[in-house]
Order: C-alpha cells, then structure tokens, then sequence
C-alpha cells in the first residue's frame, strides 16, 4: 500500500521546504505586471548571475506550456548594482516562460524549471538555488 503525503507530494514536484523560500520581494526574480490596459509585464532578475557580476544579462523567453514557441531574447537593463530589468510583452493564449544569460553564456533556468508567469500573482517563482 502506497502512502500519499504531503511531503511525498512536495518532493515529487520539487517544490522546497518552507525554509528554504525566500520571501516574493527578495527572491531573484519578480514578474510585475503593468497599469490595466497595458498587455505587458516588467520583470526584474538578481539571480545568481548577476550575484558573480555578469555585466550583461539577457532575459530569454517564450510561450509555454511545454516546449517553448516564438522564442526571442532581449537584453535586460541594469536598474541597481546586481538588478537587471526588462518589459516584454504578456502572451494572450498561453504562460511566459523565461530563464537568463549573461555575456558569457553562462545561463540560469531556475534548476532546469525556468520560471513561468501566466497572470496574477503577480511574482514568478522565487526559490532560492
């Protein structure tokens, strides 16, 4: 007989313990979405690229679920020491999902389970790596 668990549950999904969540606010991505009306999202990376000083960051991102389509990159903005910045547009029919690199194509996709935004709350995933 197999027990089912919440424990059981939260391993197979890979989500952490409680105290290893870092707070929406301090996490190293946050999705915010913009004024009512506008179709895009601004997200902000402090990740672990930008903690081993990358100079450039690129946030690369497409629709999902599953495999990615119309995949594009753009270039994020340095908005503080450690803190890029960058706005694209809100998929209509789908989730965004996104990772990043730097210059030196070094990339972080969240442990191999990129980050995903698909509408309110508005904070991606904020796992600490």
């Amino acid at each position: 007989m197999f027990r089912l668990t919440w424990d059981a549950i939260r391993r197979s999904l890979g989500v952490p313990e409680q105290g290893d969540m870092e707070a929406a606010d301090e996490g190293p991505v946050d999705v915010a979405a913009n004024p009512a009306g506008d179709e895009r999202v601004t997200i902000t990376y402090s990740g672990a690229l930008a903690k081993r000083g990358a100079q450039a960051i690129y946030l690369h991102y497409g629709l999902g679920p599953g495999e990615w389509r119309d995949v594009r990159e753009t270039a994020m903005r340095p908005v503080a020491p450690g803190r890029f910045q960058a706005t694209v547009d809100l998929p209509s029919n789908g989730r965004l999902e996104f990772c990043f690199r730097d210059e030196r194509g070094h990339w972080d996709n969240n442990g191999g389970r990129n980050w995903s935004y698909a509408g309110e709350p508005a904070v991606a995933s904020t796992y600490k790596k």
